[in-house]
């Protein structure tokens, strides 16, 4: 039998509780004032096979990369950062940031419309002549190539969509360094990702993998402590529940050490791809009234550390 749909529905607009929804294969996530039209576009998205997130979810994660681009650029720019500097940064962004956030969640949709049709037309040529619980209990072949159909459209999908959230990689450190609007921002991270999805996308992977990879082995050792422990304890209360109490500072420790260390390393990385290939093409000044010293660059930006 296919898998359940999922749209989790949750009061807590947490990182760990997006990532771990999405990552369960959760088909969307949504905070409970969302209103109940977002509600039921979330419900006829999972049921066609998509996935639908908060716009407000999705504007928090687009703030997150923006302080995190931030500290990125004036990290590799050589220049001093604090955190009170880092939030009254991102608090002015904030409205271009939301402007963003809708303007790519409304691109998603837009894309998806041509499968969303594709699936419709599929299932009024295919599969109107019964009710689903038939198809269910019977499964005849056309519903079977029904499931292929629909599995395809939605792989299909999945990676257009893919691609072109990668075309707008630059677009966060585009409107953060340079001031952008979110259209422009958009255009200019796809025009400057023109050609090089492949090269900007690997090392992120690369990254995503490693901190994945070394994610699970801690998890694993720490479950070897973890059952070494309980067995230790038995059923003494006296010993179980400070451990208990200890694991759970470890895992929520544990947590956000993982969701900083992931979201920060991907926007360094993605910061600093941008840097790279946006130097070179920015107009060179010459210095007057004092020579230049010798392996400092004269770009614009990244300012170099000479």
């Amino acid at each position: 039998a296919d898998p359940l749909a999922v749209v989790v529905i949750t009061t807590f607009d947490l990182d760990e509780y997006v990532h771990g929804a999405l990552k369960a294969g959760a088909r969307g996530f949504l905070l409970k004032d969302c209103g109940p039209e977002l509600l039921v576009q979330a419900i006829h998205a999972a049921a066609d096979g998509d996935a639908l997130i908060a716009p407000a979810v999705t504007a928090r994660l687009l703030a997150e990369f923006a302080g995190l681009s931030y500290i990125a650029e004036r990290a590799i720019a050589g220049r001093g950062v604090s955190i009170a500097a880092t939030i009254e940064f991102v608090l002015r962004k904030l409205p271009q940031l939301a402007l963003l956030s809708a303007r790519v969640f409304l691109r998603l949709v837009l894309l998806a419309l041509p499968f969303l049709a594709a699936a419709a037309l599929m299932w009024f040529a295919t599969l109107r002549g019964h009710d689903i619980n038939y198809y269910l209990a019977e499964e005849p072949s056309e519903w079977k190539r029904a499931r292929l159909t629909a599995i395809a459209i939605v792989v299909a999908y999945a990676l257009l969509a893919a691609w072109q959230l990668a075309r707008w990689l630059y677009a966060v450190p585009i409107l953060v360094i340079e001031g952008a609007r979110p259209n422009a921002a958009l255009a200019g991270s796809a025009r400057m990702t023109r050609k090089r999805v492949l090269g900007i996308v690997t090392p992120l992977v690369l990254w995503w993998l490693a901190i994945t990879g070394a994610t699970i082995a801690i998890t694993w050792a720490c479950r070897q402590v973890t059952d070494g422990a309980l067995d230790w304890a038995g059923i003494d209360v006296h010993r179980v529940l400070p451990l208990v109490a200890l694991f759970l500072a470890v895992t929520i420790i544990g947590s956000f050490l993982y969701g900083g260390l992931s979201l920060g390393g991907h926007q360094f990385l993605v910061t600093r791809l941008y840097a790279e290939q946006r130097a070179p093409e920015l107009p060179t000044r010459p210095r007057r009234g004092r020579p230049r010293r010798p392996g400092c660059s004269r770009t614009c930006w990244p300012r170099p550390a000479c």
